[in-house]
């Protein structure tokens, strides 16, 4: 069961509709053998469903919650409950087998050892082959007894339409106010401010806005905000490094953004004193003008604004390179003539 995180229903800090939603299926008792569990890429699907699964396995739960003592609970905080399974992409590979589905079909088959009935999660289930999708149609056609298949995916139109059918769809929406905040400032150890600031960033993703707040993620974007700001740096040599992961692939949408907000945030910060900055490369930024460091903010403001547009995060940071080019070329060049006078 391992890949599933401990949480309790009450720290969830979803969007209360989805919460709701799921509550009253727990308290109806009235199950669904399918659940679709959708939402942008952190945005708590697996956490939702770890919160689901431990009220629903709790031998004794209240009307709002797990009891957390209990021997299904202790199981669960475990990740060794034997009527709990996790199904993921296995390492080292990016789709769903179907021999997978064909070992989740066989699990299902066994009877209930601790509780009234088995739970799978399908973590990225539109990774699932066409083959396994198909495999895993005919389980759902077929429901397993008791049993429930919940699927977790950021992208739900990779799925067949005949699996939609079979299941009942609850969208994880993003999370907003003193409950994300909290959330996030508590899980990442950050201030609340700036917990805040991450989760407005990732666009109310609690798990993007935990990624933002660690130091390796901080140090990427900083990393990529000084060849930003570095005029011998070429814009095409920057969008190749910085919209691919480290296995050369091309950040998905969703991720892509949430790198440039990243990259945008820390040039800004990097055009703020105190000077000199730590990275060499970047001392002139101490030496341009006011005029053109407010020119530079402003383009670096406008540019995270297009982010939340419908544009191509290339586009925007081709176009936010050349520009700063521009505008630390004149400023240098006044510069260098200012001080010949």
């Amino acid at each position: 069961m391992m890949g599933l995180p401990d949480r309790a229903w009450r720290d969830l800090a979803g969007p209360d509709r989805a919460m709701q939603f799921l509550d009253g299926l727990l308290s109806s008792d009235r199950l669904p053998t399918g659940l679709l569990l959708h939402g942008a890429a952190g945005c708590g699907k697996k956490a939702f469903a770890s919160a689901f699964i431990a009220r629903l396995h709790c031998v004794c739960p209240s009307a709002e919650d797990r009891c957390g003592t209990c021997s299904g609970c202790v199981a669960m905080r475990t990740q060794q409950h034997p009527d709990v399974l996790f199904v993921a992409p296995e390492d080292g590979k990016v789709s769903l087998s179907i021999a997978q589905i064909r070992t989740l079909k066989e699990w299902f088959a066994l009877s209930p050892y601790q509780s009234r009935r088995r739970t799978a999660v399908i973590d990225a289930a539109h990774q699932l082959t066409l083959e396994g999708q198909n495999a895993l149609l005919k389980i759902l056609e077929e429901p397993p007894g008791q049993g429930i298949i919940m699927l977790c995916t950021s992208e739900p139109s990779g799925l067949l339409e005949t699996i939609h059918s079979r299941v009942q769809s609850v969208f994880i929406g993003p999370v907003g106010g003193p409950r994300g905040v909290q959330c996030v400032a508590e899980q990442a150890g950050a201030s609340e401010h700036d917990a805040a600031e991450a989760l407005e960033s990732s666009e109310g993703s609690i798990g993007r806005a935990i990624d933002q707040l660690s130091d390796e993620s901080i140090e990427r974007a900083r990393s990529a905000a000084e060849e930003l700001l570095n005029i011998s740096v070429m814009p095409f040599g920057l969008t190749e490094r910085q919209l691919k992961d480290s296995d050369g692939k091309r950040l998905p949408l969703s991720d892509a953004r949430h790198h440039l907000r990243s990259v945008f945030d820390a040039a800004l910060a990097a055009l703020r004193p105190p000077f000199p900055h730590r990275e060499p490369r970047l001392e002139y930024l101490s030496r341009i003008d006011d005029g053109a460091r407010v020119e530079l903010m402003e383009l670096l403001i406008d540019s995270k604004r297009r982010v939340g547009a419908n544009v191509s995060p290339r586009l925007i940071l081709e176009r936010c390179k050349i520009l700063s080019q521009r505008i630390l070329s004149g400023a240098i060049k006044v510069s260098r003539a200012s001080r010949t006078e």
